[in-house]
């Protein structure tokens, strides 16, 4: 898969290394709106990527999206999640798709 995105997680081996880039590419760009990035490995994370808490606690005052490196996996932060209007009641869209972490 192509990077997507400005925050690269491509090759990191650990959730602190992801982690650390996060948080440098948030400080390093305070003006930005929106955060996007890719490349996150599910083995690394706990319930298969950086889980709304762990972005919460980087980033809770602007939207931020990953992409997983295969591409399957899309992480994002509560206010992303109260942007899309996606709650907790919110039913599963058809064709196999889940939110989880809601």
């Amino acid at each position: 898969m192509d990077f997507v995105g400005n925050i690269n997680l491509d090759g990191l081996d650990s959730l602190e290394k992801c982690q650390e880039v996060i948080v440098a590419y948030v400080k390093s760009h305070a003006d930005a709106e929106v955060f996007r990035g890719s490349g996150w490995a599910d083995t690394l994370f706990p319930n298969l990527g950086p889980s709304k808490e762990i972005l919460d606690a980087i980033i809770p005052d602007r939207p931020i999206a990953l992409v997983s490196y295969d591409g399957h996996s899309l992480r994002v932060n509560s206010l992303t999640l109260e942007r899309a209007l996606i709650r907790k009641d919110t039913p599963d869209p058809d064709g196999n798709y889940a939110f989880s972490g809601r």
